[in-house]
């Protein structure tokens, strides 16, 4: 049975839903790993779905900021960007910063 985690920052209090977003995709996730050059692509084909979550989560956040944040925004379009070169996903998902 899970039971739900709360957790308690010391630090500050998030006040927007979904602010730690930007944390979490910047700060925990191992961007370098992620967007590391992979001339022969991703290593294991059925695992490849979890790399390209990784340039949809990036992606996604690009588009939710692009108005407010339009720096975030291009960090996170260039990370989804390197991510998508290492996969076989056909067409990358639409995104640019006006």
């Amino acid at each position: 049975m899970l039971f739900p985690v709360i957790v308690v920052s010391l630090t500050r209090t998030v006040a927007e839903p979904f602010e730690w977003i930007p944390t979490l995709l910047f700060d925990v996730y191992h961007i370098s790993g992620a967007t590391r050059p992979r001339p022969r692509g991703w290593v294991d084909r059925p695992s490849e779905g979890i790399l390209q979550t990784y340039g949809l989560m990036y992606t996604a956040l690009s588009e939710a900021v692009r108005r407010t944040n339009p720096t975030i925004a291009s960090r996170a379009l260039v990370i989804a960007d390197s991510i998508f070169k290492n996969t076989t996903l056909s067409s990358q998902p639409p995104g640019e910063v006006r």
